[in-house]
């Protein structure tokens, strides 16, 4: 699975360990894009298919990506054994926000459905442009429809339901 999330169930996959880092045990992380908040400040990161329980002594910021030291990972060998894992996190852990605001791991794969009752397809990626998050909501012959994840558009999501209430505006669909 290359550069996105995967939900395996409890979990959440937040980065791939990409390579050792000098001879001490640290790991270079890749982060998939919920790995860029929830890294840092894990306390514990589970490993691999098996997710293996293993403390975090350290996560720093470097070059895009993370240096992570783990308890018992003391030596260059000891990390090189990890080159390729996945880091997951339980998502009972990721799921503090205030209300109203959901992460990209709990809107993805959402149905979308008009005001009107129009079922306009699924959630496929969520894309940040910095004054607000655009949803990209792909049917099932693969048309994609982009939507601004604003008040006027987005009226509530349903995570229960898995569904997302729109309201479409002129013009956010193609001709």
């Amino acid at each position: 699975m290359a550069g996105g999330s995967v939900d395996q169930g409890e979990f959440l996959a937040v980065g791939r360990i990409i390579k050792p880092h000098g001879i001490r045990g640290v790991l270079v992380v890749e982060p998939f894009e919920e790995g860029l908040s929830f890294l840092p400040s894990a306390e514990a990161i589970y490993l691999g298919p098996r997710k293996q329980e293993r403390s975090v002594r350290g996560c720093q910021w470097h070059r895009r990506r993370f240096l992570l030291t783990l308890e018992g990972c003391n030596d260059r060998n000891s990390a090189e054994s990890l080159r390729g894992d996945e880091l997951y996190l339980p998502k009972a852990d990721l799921v503090t926000r205030p209300a109203g605001v959901f992460q990209p791991w709990e809107v993805r794969g959402l149905r979308v459905v008009t005001d009107q009752g129009e079922g306009l397809g699924n959630i496929a990626q969520i894309l940040e442009t910095g004054a607000n998050d655009v949803y990209v909501v792909r049917d099932a012959q693969g048309r994609e429809i982009l939507l601004p994840a604003i008040d006027s558009v987005v009226l509530s999501v349903d995570l229960a339901a898995g569904q997302v209430l729109v309201h479409l505006l002129p013009g956010l669909l193609p001709p």
